[in-house]
């Protein structure tokens, strides 16, 4: 496959020893020093949820450095840009606050979760487009999770639009690829009515990797992001399937 797999989790804060079948853990290690023995990208939550002081930041790149300097966060966008103020006012401030962080932990990759009551209506659709096309995102790659009712059509001329990637659970939506994009990025939940309680077999794993293989050799880069109750052991096993 000359598609390059980015494949692990969403975070690393519960790591444990018997999480993975690995022969020694990594007591003197960091427990992000420890994932990133296994693994050789994260998406980082706590973005999400709260903005991190600069000198965590800088503490989780020098972590990583020592085991992998190769190693790739991946960031999701603070909520308050996507969920309180939903794309709007100061939106754009929070952003350039994002790509400072970003800069510090050479990351590539930003992920916008936008919330299920984030609707096509024409309100939010202006405030994307105000917020897309006045942030200065310089040369990151900036990657789009719609949740709730979006029409596909609506989506593929959005992401066309603002050039984003459309993230998805590719059990539970097929992806929108542009002509010419170099990013994939999948977050997997798991498959039927419970989301995140999971714990994906062998023969979902197969099927994953064959849904990789069908996707366009334009695509250089695939990330592949567990994110389900399971997600280490899961992320473990597919990458050594690959």
């Amino acid at each position: 496959m000359s598609l390059t797999l980015r494949i692990g989790c969403c975070g690393w804060g519960y790591l444990k020893p018997l999480n993975l079948p690995v022969k020694k853990f990594f007591p003197k290690q960091s427990l992000l020093q420890s994932y990133a023995t296994i693994f050789d990208t994260v998406e980082i939550n706590y973005t999400f949820y709260r903005i991190p002081q600069t000198k965590t930041v800088q503490k989780w790149r020098q972590e990583v450095d020592a085991i992998n300097p190769d190693f790739e966060f991946t960031v999701k966008a603070f909520q308050i840009i996507t969920h309180k103020l939903r794309f709007k006012d100061a939106s754009t401030k929070y952003f350039d606050i994002l790509i400072e962080l970003c800069k510090i932990l050479k990351s590539k990759v930003i992920l916008f979760q936008s919330p299920s009551t984030f609707t096509p209506k024409e309100e939010n659709l202006l405030a994307l487009e105000n917020f897309f096309k006045n942030i200065n995102r310089e040369n990151f790659t900036l990657v789009w999770e719609s949740r709730g009712n979006w029409n596909i059509e609506l989506i593929k001329e959005l992401c066309k639009s603002y050039n984003l990637i459309h993230c998805v659970d590719p059990f539970r939506n097929e992806p929108i690829i542009l002509k010419k994009q170099k990013t994939i990025y999948f977050r997997l939940h798991g498959i039927g009515e419970k989301m995140y309680v999971y714990k994906f077999n062998r023969t979902e794993l197969i099927d994953l990797k064959t849904k990789l293989s069908r996707i366009p050799k334009e695509s250089k880069t695939a990330y592949i992001f567990f994110n389900n109750t399971n997600c280490y052991e899961d992320a473990y096993l597919f990458k050594q399937m690959i």
